[in-house]
């Protein structure tokens, strides 16, 4: 026997030509017993069950590092803009409490008194 993977013309992976023709003869009805068909059956399910979780956990590891990736991406923008102002608030002090006045005085002229 065989253990190279074969795949019919339908995309189903067999791991020997026996095995291709006894699921066959068990969907068609000449498996001579239905244990052998529900059998098949169920290890045809959980072959699929581990395909579909070891697919989503990949998937999900691949989410995992893009979002790490992202949030080391936005730290980094965050940190820069914070040394940007810090230098610029340093060099200009008078035109950045102008700015945070007039800034200040917008924000209480738009939000609603309570």
């Amino acid at each position: 026997m065989t253990t190279e993977v074969k795949t019919d013309r339908i995309g189903s992976t067999y791991h020997s030509e026996y095995q291709k023709a006894s699921d066959r003869a068990g969907i068609t009805g000449d498996a001579g017993s239905g244990q052998d068909a529900d059998r098949g059956l169920a290890d045809n399910a959980s072959g699929m069950a581990d395909d579909v979780a070891h697919k989503s956990k990949k998937a999900g590891d691949t989410v995992k590092d893009k979002v790490g990736e992202v949030g080391h991406d936005i730290a980094e923008k965050s940190r820069h803009a914070h040394h940007v102002i810090c230098d610029f608030t340093k060099e200009n002090p008078l035109v950045a409490v102008a700015m945070a006045f007039g800034l200040g005085a917008v924000i209480a002229r738009v939000l609603p008194r309570w």
